[in-house]
């Protein structure tokens, strides 16, 4: 990534057609495989892959209560350790307020019992200092007004960090270009003849709708009525708290996350969830009962389009130290989910 230049600034090093390798395997595998290849968001590849295959097989099932509760779970959690783990050291860490969430919210992966109101407790004592419900009605209903006055008379950790921050997430202006698909037929199918043509690796390195780049995440949600009205990084930093504080309601978190799946074509299935980073895209094509060829399109893939939302964000951050604090809070509320260096005009002269 290279803040200051104009895009596109984000390279990426990840090699294309890796779903090649699951070509002839046993399509009643593929989910367990992808969820182990992809394994920071495994349960919801898992899901979404499974979904997919149902869907080229004419089948399109919702989630059960059980697997709709697991990807609250697993999504809340996701939301938890990038909002406990990262933002304090990416956009302040001079308040030194990096805390570890207790164990009991990281059980063994073997433990398939969730408490979600342990979760739920924690993230109202720890983060909100409030039931987590009044939190969100207040963000919904006065949005980054009321952002602001938490932030600036809270103590917890997370406050303080949003607190430390505020000024310049504020100045930073991102354009919303939200990516759509529940309810838009027009797009799923024709994101799934893009996804089964000859030219996909191209259009996965720079995925596009129909009127130009997309972005998604927490603030792109289908059920938020706010979707698509976060025009700064202020407004997006509180939707990834909107998106936690909804998640950590036991009776209606299930719920916030929407899923779709569709049959694009003969055997060919394309199917989507809501995740932590955004939504996740799965196409699969079956040869009897062999995955024929499938596709993963994931949030990352839209948000570092090389001339996308990220892209272009870091084209207005100063060049070299001065930008960095910006770059920085760019990147906790995008979250690439991948290993990633930022190099400025500075140090690329003297490399």
């Amino acid at each position: 990534m290279f803040p200051g230049r104009r895009t596109p600034n984000i390279q990426s090093s990840r090699p294309p057609g890796l779903e090649r390798l699951f070509r002839g395997k046993p399509a009643q595998l593929l989910p367990d495989m992808l969820a182990m290849v992809f394994s920071l968001c495994g349960h919801a590849h898992r899901l979404t892959a499974r979904r997919a295959i149902e869907a080229a097989r004419g089948r399109t099932t919702p989630l059960t209560s059980a697997e709709a509760e697991l990807l609250q779970w697993q999504t809340a959690r996701e939301q938890i350790r990038r909002i406990t783990w990262d933002w304090p050291t990416l956009l302040a860490p001079a308040l030194d307020v990096r805390r570890a969430p207790p164990q009991a919210l990281f059980p063994p992966l073997n433990d398939s019992t969730p408490s979600l109101a342990t979760l739920a407790a924690w993230a109202e004592q720890e983060v909100f200092a409030m039931p987590a419900e009044r939190w969100s009605e207040r963000f919904q209903g006065r949005g980054t007004a009321w952002l602001s006055e938490w932030a600036a008379g809270t103590l917890t950790p997370t406050a303080q960090i949003l607190q430390a921050s505020a000024a310049s997430a504020q100045q930073i202006s991102i354009a919303a270009q939200p990516l759509r698909l529940q309810r838009d037929d027009a797009a799923q199918f024709r994101l799934a003849r893009l996804l089964s043509a000859s030219a996909a690796d191209a259009f996965v390195r720079a995925p596009e709708q129909a009127d130009g780049y997309a972005e998604t995440g927490a603030w792109t949600r289908h059920l938020d009525p706010l979707s698509g009205t976060y025009r700064d990084l202020w407004g997006r930093m509180g939707s990834r708290l909107l998106d936690l504080a909804k998640l950590s309601q036991p009776n209606y978190g299930a719920s916030w996350l929407c899923c779709g799946a569709v049959k694009t074509g003969p055997s060919e299935g394309l199917a989507w969830t809501e995740t932590a980073r955004g939504l996740l895209v799965h196409w699969v094509a079956l040869d009897g009962a062999a995955v024929g060829d499938c596709r993963v399109l994931a949030p990352t893939d839209w948000n570092f389009h090389p001339d996308g939302t990220v892209a272009r964000a870091l084209a207005f951050q100063p060049p070299g130290p001065q930008g960095r604090a910006g770059t920085d809070a760019i990147l906790s509320v995008f979250d690439p989910c991948l290993a990633f260096d930022v190099i400025t005009q500075t140090e690329k002269a003297h490399a």
